[in-house]
């Protein structure tokens, strides 16, 4: 956050100084602000293995097993009782 913050400072020092960098700063900003908001969202049941999302994968591999779905009997969950 710190980072962040010198950031902000020297682009405010720098465009109190300079009109033209202000000007340049401000049009950079307008355009930024257009930039469409993604949200990736999983919902609906549970997932028992990796989630990728994104966009434009290539290359991927994954070496590891998907661990095992939880046994319907013994989740925890209680149960009607059985005549």
């Amino acid at each position: 956050m710190a980072r962040a913050q010198a950031l902000s400072t020297a682009l405010a020092v720098r465009a109190a100084l300079d009109a033209e960098f202000s000007a340049a700063l401000r049009q950079w900003r307008a355009q930024a602000e257009q930039v469409p908001v993604h949200q990736n969202t999983i919902s609906g049941g549970i997932q028992y293995g990796p989630v990728v999302q994104g966009h434009t994968f290539s290359h991927l591999t994954f070496n590891s097993s998907a661990p095992a779905a939880p046994d319907p009997d013994t989740d925890g969950r209680p149960r009607p009782a059985r005549d």
